[in-house]
């Protein structure tokens, strides 16, 4: 019995359920297919959607009584939207959707930048990284690990050049390259960088004696004023170790 009372009772809301159908047009009256129609009660409780066919007709149903939102979409067309559409019990309600066809031409873009200076009698490419770049940084302290926030550069190889044993690095204009292994020998704090001139491609052709790029920290002005800092580093097992040894840094 409790079976038959809930069928009748889903049947009886079926009933009450209302329908929207319509025809979608252009701005010349022509039907259009393939259009995604969509209606939405104001509360969002009630979606359903629906597609055009050839003759440019869309039917909703299973609607619950209430306040829709009925909207158009195609490609190519403005988007139309109807509001405040009411569906009432057991009614059926035929709308007329009438859609604007949209411009193919984009606007106009205006590309707006800062000019760039190139100077012909050098083949080197340089850039400059100021404090406020440095200041960013958000993970390693070295000078040298600043190199890869520019663009097509790393650390070891300055676009497409040599290797880091091959490039010069400088400390305020003065080579501080290491005796026997090549690459940097002083590892400078960011906290002491003012400013991270690199230069590459070209520039070991124009300066000489390195077959790399140029790498030149310039160190802030120094004070009296005692400064200290404090940096910790914590290693957890369970996040460094192996699944073979527990322990295994």
């Amino acid at each position: 019995m409790a079976k038959f009372a809930l069928l009748v009772l889903i049947a009886a809301q079926a009933q009450a359920q209302g329908t929207i159908t319509g025809t979608v047009l252009d701005n010349a009256g022509r039907e259009l297919d393939a259009v995604s129609v969509t209606a939405i009660r104001s509360d969002s409780s009630v979606v359903r959607d629906a597609v055009t066919d050839a003759r440019g007709v869309f039917r909703i149903s299973s609607l619950t009584p209430g306040v829709y939102t009925v909207t158009a979409r195609k490609i190519g067309y403005r988007s139309a939207e109807l509001l405040s559409v009411r569906v009432a019990e057991r009614q059926s309600l035929t709308l007329s959707v009438t859609m604007t066809q949209a411009p193919r031409q984009l606007s106009t873009i205006h590309v707006v930048t800062s000019p760039v200076s190139i100077d012909a009698s050098t083949p080197e490419l340089s850039v400059r990284l100021d404090r406020q770049v440095t200041s960013l940084l958000p993970s390693g302290r070295a000078a040298s690990s600043l190199i890869a926030l520019v663009p097509g550069a790393r650390k070891d190889q300055l676009w497409g050049g040599a290797p880091g044993v091959s490039n010069d690095y400088q400390l305020d204009g003065v080579s501080m390259n290491h005796p026997g292994a090549g690459g940097d020998f002083l590892s400078l704090s960011v906290d002491w960088v003012e400013s991270l001139d690199i230069r590459g491609l070209g520039a070991g052709a124009e300066h000489g004696n390195f077959q790399g790029g140029i790498i030149n920290a310039i160190t802030r002005t120094g004070s009296n004023d005692q400064r200290y800092a404090l940096r910790t580093n914590y290693e957890s097992p369970r996040l460094t170790a192996s699944n073979f040894n527990l322990n295994e840094d």
